[in-house]
């Protein structure tokens, strides 16, 4: 079990789980049982940090606290034993001074059990009171002793419960998206495109598959270095997610190369939205010391046909138009034919150094490529 060392109120209610409503629930059962076992009418379980004591019970008002000076738990923390007992707390001289600062008058009769982190650090308490006089025995505090036990062991399982869901989730999210760049990785990408395609089809709607690539990344890399290269794909990422939509998925599926999923977009709309993003990468050179990178991207874009046995077909039209827009001279947008629309991308041609995505592309199509 992880606790802060030196935790102020809310980190050690977060640390311990004690915002958790089924937590709080059994510490009220346990609390029951520490009734029953000793007889007293009333039972608590509270924690405390160096100032303050709160009840951790399901019916306290959310942020119920009390000063530690006026609870007569403290001089249960405050000492050395692990157990506090007195027959009467209002003559009790070692309760004197929580009496003076306005104890609980309810609270004649108290027995209490400490509650102790795995490295000895008292935490709370639990304790049963009493509104009379009255004795607790040796079998009755070491039954409050185990209870207090119980409370610990509970909150340190419920702590395990969190951290293995973290690390799951953690875990989880590694194996589906890139470390990069934050986005998907290809075949999660892949597997929630195909997820939108079932869905966009059964719908009845539109899917537009859109896929950019960083024009002549080579030459960042070698001109100023992998860190750059890498910071520039990062801030790529970070605008493809700041300037899309939720409901758009986006992927890093090649060293330099994005993909998006567009549902219920139609080719028209998807182009003018690509075509926008375009521009705004164009515009906005990626800070470099002071030296800043300009950068400029390519994209095909194509829609899904109801004859597409999975999201591939798209894919591969969006490849080809993306071709297109590198045999063009790059920085440029193409459309799938035959809803080709050529954007207002750069109106020189460079048609030097495309790149190679013959892996990519039909056999006919591969076979009539320049080189």
């Amino acid at each position: 079990m992880s606790i802060p060392a030196t935790a102020e109120h809310p980190d050690l209610i977060q640390a311990l789980g004690l915002a958790d409503p089924a937590t709080l629930a059994d510490f009220d059962m346990l609390a029951r049982v520490a009734c029953i076992l000793t007889g007293a009418p009333h039972a608590f379980v509270s924690f405390a940090d160096a100032k303050d004591i709160w009840p951790a019970t399901a019916g306290a008002a959310r942020g119920t606290r009390r000063p530690l000076e006026r609870a007569y738990c403290s001089t249960l923390l405050a000492g050395d034993a692990d157990n506090f007992v007195s027959r009467n707390v209002l003559l009790d001289r070692r309760t004197r001074a929580v009496t003076r600062q306005s104890g609980d008058p309810h609270v004649v009769a108290y027995a209490g059990a400490l509650l102790r982190a795995n490295d000895g650090r008292r935490l709370g308490t639990l304790c049963v009171t009493d509104s009379v006089e009255r004795d607790f025995d040796s079998i009755h505090i070491e039954l409050l002793n185990g209870l207090a036990r119980q409370v610990m062991n509970l909150v340190s399982l419920r702590a395990t419960k969190r951290e293995l869901t973290y690390a799951l989730v953690t875990m989880t999210e590694l194996a589906q998206t890139d470390a990069l760049t934050g986005l998907l990785n290809r075949r999660t990408w892949h597997e929630e495109a195909e997820a939108l395609r079932r869905h966009v089809l059964r719908q009845g709607g539109s899917l537009a598959v859109v896929i950019l690539d960083l024009d002549h990344f080579k030459r960042i890399n070698d001109g100023h270095g992998h860190a750059a290269g890498d910071a520039v794909l990062a801030e790529v990422g970070r605008l493809l997610t700041s300037e899309l939509r939720a409901t758009d998925r986006i992927g890093r599926i090649g060293g330099e190369e994005f993909a998006i999923a567009m549902p219920f977009t139609t080719l028209e709309a998807a182009a003018s939205r690509i075509e926008q993003l375009r521009r705004s990468i164009g515009q906005r050179p990626i800070a470099n010391g002071d030296a800043p990178i300009s950068v400029t991207v390519s994209g095909g874009i194509a829609a899904l046909q109801e004859l597409d046995a999975s999201i591939d077909g798209a894919m591969r039209r969006a490849d080809e138009a993306l071709y297109r827009a590198k045999a063009a001279g790059r920085d440029r947008i193409e459309v799938d034919e035959p809803h080709r629309m050529r954007s207002a991308g750069p109106s020189r041609a460079r048609r030097s150094g495309a790149s190679d995505r013959s892996h990519l592309l039909p056999d006919a199509a591969r076979q009539a490529r320049p080189g």
